[in-house]
């Protein structure tokens, strides 16, 4: 129990500031010096996943109107950080963990906020560090005005997929550029023009290596495949506390996890890498 209760004291410690961040970079660091991970890539993948409320499941009464307008009540909750949203007609109290990814999946940083923020106003922190000329992928949750300006101003390529507004829907050259980056192996567009062009590959420049080397990737697969690990082998589709800075702490140790994982399957298969 003492070795516990010391355990949990270092790890509270740690997410008061952004330390858990700055190793996470440095594990990073260490990994792009071994060989083990990207030293430049032409890609950053962006997607959010749902972590739910530690604790025993929550319960809730929904109400529907004359138009079919669903609200809901709920119990008290023991963790008052945490917030309500529906997802795939389920609902879910708990966080949402924004992460971005180089091209392998490697996480590269990630931020928590309650389940009911909304995607496309937490952006521009998960680029903080992206070099210039990097191709950005998210899905259509995250297209808006002010992310399409903030890439233009750091002169980051735009891989966003476009979403349709109220009266205004998509155009067929965007109903196009969506359907390549969401179901081909690699969506080859010229994004700035929003036209489908030759099918191209990403480059990947490993430290120690004098030439680059090229894959065919899913931009988006990448990072569901990431969060599908997280959730399955490090049981994290459930928080283990109360509270976003302890959840935020948790998201980070297991994004240092996932990474560390990765580097050793590549050593144990390097053919296969």
């Amino acid at each position: 129990m003492l070795i516990q209760y010391t355990l949990c004291r270092y790890r509270n410690w740690l997410a008061q500031d952004d330390t858990l961040s700055e190793l996470l970079k440095l594990i990073n660091r260490q990994l792009t010096e071994k060989g083990l991970k990207v030293e430049k890539a032409s890609a950053a993948v962006i997607d959010a996943t749902i972590i739910q409320t530690a604790g025993s499941k929550q319960r809730q009464a929904i109400e529907v109107d004359n138009k079919g307008q669903v609200s809901g009540q709920t119990t008290p909750s023991k963790d008052s950080d945490a917030r309500w949203i529906k997802k795939n007609g389920l609902y879910k109290l708990g966080y949402k963990q924004h992460t971005r990814t180089d091209a392998e999946g490697y996480i590269e940083k990630l931020h928590i906020t309650p389940a009911n923020a909304h995607e496309c106003k937490h952006l521009p922190p998960l680029l903080e560090g992206v070099p210039r000329g990097t191709t950005v992928y998210a899905d259509k949750g995250y297209d808006s005005a002010e992310n399409r300006q903030h890439l233009e101003e750091h002169q980051l390529l735009d891989g966003i997929m476009r979403k349709a507004c109220r009266n205004r829907p998509l155009t067929e050259a965007q109903t196009k550029r969506n359907r390549y980056l969401s179901k081909t192996r690699y969506s080859g567009l010229n994004l700035n023009q929003d036209k489908a062009t030759k099918p191209q590959t990403v480059q990947i420049v490993r430290q120690g290596e004098a030439t680059p080397y090229w894959f065919k990737f899913n931009p988006l697969y990448v990072v569901e495949q990431s969060f599908g690990t997280l959730h399955r082998k490090f049981r994290y589709a459930r928080a283990a506390y109360f509270g976003l800075i302890k959840v935020s702490a948790q998201s980070h140790l297991k994004a240092m996890c996932l990474n560390l994982l990765k580097a050793a399957n590549r050593l144990s298969a390097p053919a296969a890498a």
